[in-house]
């Protein structure tokens, strides 16, 4: 990006065009809650146990609310 702005060629995630410098391209809100829990267990110096859990949505450009 340089000061006399921004040029997107292909309009993938923004319409193509020539942006002003600091234009808002995208906006979102987002409302979802994605919980997510780590566990950490020190058995010995030598071993570590880990576990992982994740709950989570498509992205919003994958997203389509019926």
């Amino acid at each position: 990006m340089s000061s006399s702005g921004l040029t997107v060629p292909a309009d993938v995630f923004v319409p193509a065009g020539t942006y002003a410098p600091g234009m808002l391209l995208a906006n979102e809100t987002f409302r979802k809650f994605t919980p997510r829990m780590i566990l950490n267990y020190q058995v010995s110096p030598e071993l570590m146990l880990y576990a992982s859990w994740a709950k989570g949505i498509n992205p919003p450009q994958f997203y389509r609310n019926p």
